[in-house]
């Protein structure tokens, strides 16, 4: 039996501040596929929850992304899809985005804080101070958010079976 899966989610204003951020650890331990769906999931809710209308969901994961475009339902995650399918719905415009992994470390991180403390943690309104050091290193240039309708970015990562420390 291996660790928990857990997931990491990042969310950012259009200049690149981190608005609010989660980490949390699943209940059991899930294929990298699941995960990252769980860890987009937990990401449209916080997104929800802060009542964003307009948003770009970037992940690693170009499964689930190409998953989502295409609108496959079928299969074992096919109900995850749904429900990320069906929850797009609360926004008033929205994209989802696959981001390279270099840009995605302070999800990672998070969700590695999530591995060590076996819980669920959120920020709003501010950034966990021991991401502070990657908050630029994400950002790609020259401008990562040149969309004027982008509100959010919600950097999301899962971490299943296959984990590499940062």
């Amino acid at each position: 039996m291996g660790v928990n899966s857990r997931v990491g989610v990042v969310i950012r204003d259009m200049f690149g501040r981190v608005i609010a951020a989660l980490y949390k650890s699943l209940p059991s331990q899930f294929p990298v596929d699941w995960t990252n769906l769980y860890a987009l999931e937990q990401g449209i809710m916080l997104a929800q929850e802060m009542e964003l209308s307009q948003v770009i969901f970037e992940l690693d994961a170009l499964l689930a992304i190409h998953a989502i475009h295409q609108g496959i339902t079928g299969g074992e995650v096919g109900h995850l899809v749904e429900g990320i399918l069906q929850a797009k719905a609360s926004f008033s415009c929205y994209s989802f985005n696959h981001l390279k992994r270099d840009y995605n470390r302070i999800a990672h991180k998070l969700a590695q804080f999530a591995k060590i403390n076996h819980c669920t943690q959120v920020w709003k309104g501010v950034s966990p101070p021991f991401v502070s050091h990657l908050i630029l290193s994400d950002l790609e240039p020259p401008n990562l958010y040149p969309c004027w309708w982008l509100s959010v970015i919600a950097s999301v990562f899962g971490s299943g079976e296959l984990d590499n420390d940062l």
